[in-house]
């Protein structure tokens, strides 16, 4: 394959092509298969004691046919607070945007590529919002009296309950940067009372903290990891502002086409009248049309089977 588009670096024989926002992956040259991994944007965090954003969905394909084409690359964007995230596209494949958190007001998470974190009114019993298969998980549930919103939902893992710690699930790690690296952590849910409550920790793969009940001090998930964000405070901070989930990726990797052949032998014995010699010639890339080889002898005293192949 031969091909442009996003940031590109190398790892060991791998070409790596890395969108950390919308463009296009447009192959030149070779029909042949790559790794892709596609991560939607982190949902967001409602305003007012809420649950930690699902992370986003994480679809990683290790053979993902590619051919003479422009593949338009869309990177989700991670929700705005009181949002959900954003899907994220590579031809075939859609990593969905991870689920917006309940709040005190409204009990459970949102549904998406993982689900968001429900809400801390200790009034209400609400519950996360569900995971997409393949690519996500739940949410936490609502803790009880007093305690946190539940965890979003990670890539590799359900969000925590709000009365267990209220953490966000983990993410998935891949390689495929060269790097290993987490991708859809969910956001850690916010702490609704309780003096020195603390809010949830984020998921490995960029899920943003919950605030503690002391201070707005949750956090944003991480950019161009799918993280979700961290819930926001409750009790009586009716204004606590939810935060924002990080924005996805889509990253490509591929062995680079490498013109040229292989030749088994650089000589070959023929007997005049008896046995003939032989060798093998192997093309070094896979070729994006028919290939011709032609051979030729410097001495004449010496016929191949053919001229060309």
């Amino acid at each position: 394959i031969t091909a442009t588009g996003g940031a590109t670096s190398t790892d060991g024989d791998y070409l790596i092509h890395t969108f950390t926002s919308s463009g296009t992956f447009e192959v030149t040259q070779g029909c042949y298969y790559s790794e892709v991994l596609v991560v939607g944007g982190g949902g967001g965090s409602r305003v007012f004691g809420s649950g930690g954003g699902g992370g986003g969905g994480v679809v990683y394909d290790s053979a993902y046919s590619i051919n003479l084409a422009s593949y338009p690359v869309v990177v989700g964007a991670g929700g705005a607070p009181d949002n959900a995230g954003s899907n994220s596209t590579f031809g075939t494949i859609t990593a969905y945007g991870g689920g917006l958190s309940g709040s005190d007001s409204v009990a459970n998470g949102s549904s998406g590529g993982s689900g968001g974190g429900a809400g801390t009114w200790a009034g209400q019993t609400g519950t996360g919002g569900a995971g997409t298969t393949g690519q996500g998980n739940a949410g936490g549930a609502q803790g009880g009296v007093y305690t946190r919103g539940g965890g979003g939902g990670g890539a590799g893992g359900v969000g925590a309950t709000g009365a267990t710690s209220g953490n966000g699930g983990v993410g998935v790690q891949s390689s495929i940067s060269g790097t290993a690296t987490y991708y859809g952590g969910g956001g850690g849910g916010g702490a609704r009372a309780s003096n020195g409550l603390s809010g949830g920790t984020g998921g490995l793969g960029g899920g943003g903290k919950g605030s503690d009940f002391s201070s707005r001090n949750g956090t944003d998930g991480t950019a161009n990891t799918g993280g979700g964000a961290g819930g926001s405070r409750g009790y009586n901070d009716t204004t606590a502002p939810g935060h924002s989930g990080g924005s996805g990726i889509v990253i490509i990797r591929y062995i680079p086409f490498i013109a040229g052949v292989t030749l088994s032998a650089t000589s070959s014995t023929a007997i005049e009248g008896g046995s003939n010699g032989s060798y093998t010639l192997v093309l070094d890339g896979q070729p994006s049309a028919s290939v011709t080889v032609t051979l030729s002898n410097d001495t004449g005293e010496a016929t191949t089977t053919a001229s060309s192949y």
